[in-house]
């Protein structure tokens, strides 16, 4: 009987053990890889990609819908896409080279005879077509006094007004029209996994592909 009893007692705390590890499993995605790793854009367009994405998901058991979600800010979303539930996984996507990303906008400094480097700029921009121009904001100290922003647009000089500064950033006004009345997006892509349970979404963490500009 002390035996039987034993067995019983051992049975029903591997059960709670188990209904235990069940309630507290997380649900949680990871996009492992993006191949490649990079893409090309010309003009705010992406050249004709087909992309690798390899993902994992945990307590699948769970997971009812799963979506991959392209996203650049800037805008909402470039693509969602349907995801096999599975421990592991690859999904092959394409984005419409159509999609317009906006103009590559390239900024320096200038203080005096010092010039810095070009580099993008990153920061989404609202050219719409009813305003005359948008700001341009460096969130970094000016590296001297009475410095002012440069920009290009797609290579090309653009026209800089309003300048002004502060101890944290450097602010100029870029023309819509030099910008072609377009949005511009931050200058990557955003992988994730939307996974969705019975009572709730989960995201997993971004995994970036930079634009090749």
């Amino acid at each position: 009987m002390a035996l039987l009893l034993g067995a019983i007692l051992v049975a029903g705390l591997l059960s709670a053990v188990g209904t235990m590890r069940a309630f507290f499993a997380v649900v949680d995605g990871t996009v492992v890889s993006v191949s490649p790793a990079s893409v090309s854009i010309d003009d705010g367009h992406i050249d004709p990609t087909s992309f690798t994405v390899q993902y994992t998901m945990s307590d699948v058991a769970r997971i009812k819908r799963a979506e991959l979600w392209i996203n650049s800010r800037g805008y909402k979303q470039v693509g969602i896409y349907p995801v096999p539930v599975a421990k592991s996984g690859m999904l092959s996507v394409d984005i419409d080279p159509d999609f317009d990303f906006g103009p590559t906008v390239r900024v320096r400094t200038r203080c005096g005879a010092d010039v810095s480097d070009w580099w993008i700029y990153e920061t989404p921009l609202k050219a719409f077509p009813s305003l005359e121009s948008v700001r341009l904001v460096v969130r970094q100290p000016p590296p001297g006094p009475d410095c002012r922003l440069e920009a290009t647009v797609n290579d090309q000089d653009a026209d800089l007004s309003g300048f002004s500064q502060d101890a944290e950033e450097m602010r100029a006004q870029i023309p819509t029209k030099a910008l072609g009345y377009r949005r511009t997006s931050r200058r990557r892509l955003d992988f994730l996994l939307i996974l969705r349970t019975e009572r709730e979404t989960v995201e997993s963490r971004v995994k970036a592909v930079p634009f090749d500009e």
